[in-house]
C-alpha cells in the first residue's frame, strides 16, 4: 500500500481491514489519529488509548472533547 492509499486518520477503523495493514501503515494511522486528538487539546495518556482503539470513532471522540469532556470520560463513553 502506498502512502496515499493509507486510510485517512479520521476514517472509522470499522471501515478498514485494519488487520491487513502493514505495521508501518497501522502506526501511521494511529499517529494521525493521535495528532487529530492533540490538536483538539488532548494531551494525556488516554488520548493514546483513544487513538489506538479500533472500536472508537475519532469523530465522536473529537466531538466529546470539543464539548469539554475529558479524554478519560470520552474513553469511558465510547468504549
Amino acid at each position: 500500500m502506498h502512502p496515499e492509499e493509507v486510510p485517512c486518520c479520521s476514517d472509522p477503523f470499522a471501515e478498514i481491514e485494519f488487520e491487513q495493514l502493514a505495521e508501518s501503515e497501522m502506526v501511521a494511522l494511529i499517529a494521525g489519529r493521535l495528532d487529530e486528538l492533540r490538536r483538539a487539546g488532548c494531551d494525556d495518556a488516554d488520548c493514546i488509548v483513544l487513538a489506538s482503539r479500533a472500536d472508537v470513532d475519532l469523530g465522536q471522540a473529537l466531538g466529546l472533547l470539543a464539548r469539554g469532556c475529558s479524554a478519560r470520560s470520552a474513553l469511558r463513553i465510547l468504549v
